[in-house]
């Protein structure tokens, strides 16, 4: 119309990134070492974004596995879905976290409490002979695998005598090892009993052995 006029004009728009988000994880009960769980997590991000969502576990946040970044944002496992046993008692966080493609991260973090196992007593059959060295064998005796190496083994080998005075008197360390011999000094039948522990020794694993010592030979 008379007097109009028409042009073109230019405005910049800033389109601010909007971070990915986490849902929160599900918290998990007290599991005993060596016990497996499986976790899972989840993530979204604009539309745009959700493709190119990078999902990482880092399991183990107390070290940098990558050396980039910060400590607990390792990529130890791609992928929502994690599955994951200790052999070590104590309490263990896994962290998850995703990252967007324009660098943009969040980050969940669940707390794992493990709980220290008994070892389980093994024993070799026993045969012994009265005034003759007896082999006592408890080698095969179970437990975690970071236990094992650090497993004290201890023989009571007369549950009925106190020998240390305690009061108690099955729970003497009289002879100590996996694998130990001794010599019984009379023929008949005999009750030992077997004590180890691995880091709590408040929780031993404990077995009783009840068996036939033969007569001499004469």
């Amino acid at each position: 119309s008379e007097g109009a006029s028409s042009g073109i004009e230019e405005r910049w728009v800033s389109v601010a990134n909007v971070p990915p988000s986490i849902t929160p994880l599900n918290q998990i009960l007290p599991i005993a070492e060596g016990q497996s769980i499986s976790v899972s997590g989840s993530a979204s991000d604009s539309p745009s974004d959700e493709e190119g969502l990078i999902r990482c576990w880092d399991v183990d946040p107390s070290m940098d596995s990558n050396d980039i970044g910060s400590a607990d944002d390792d990529c130890d496992v791609i992928g929502d879905n994690l599955t994951i046993s200790w052999n070590r008692s104590g309490t263990h966080k896994l962290v998850y976290h995703v990252t967007d493609n324009d660098g943009a991260h969040a980050s969940e973090v669940l707390t794992v409490v493990v709980l220290n196992t008994p070892p389980l007593i093994r024993t070799a059959t026993i045969a012994c002979v009265a005034y003759e060295p007896c082999t006592l064998d408890a080698q095969s005796t179970l437990d975690a695998l970071n236990d094992l190496e650090g497993l004290t083994v201890v023989w009571d080998v007369d549950t009925e005598q106190d020998s240390n005075e305690d009061g108690i008197p099955d729970n003497d360390a009289d002879i100590i090892g996996k694998t130990v011999t001794y010599t019984f000094r009379s023929a008949g039948t005999q009750t030992i009993k077997v004590i180890a522990w691995d880091e709590d020794p408040q929780r031993p694993g404990t077995k009783v052995i009840t068996f036939a010592v033969a007569p001499a030979d004469r």
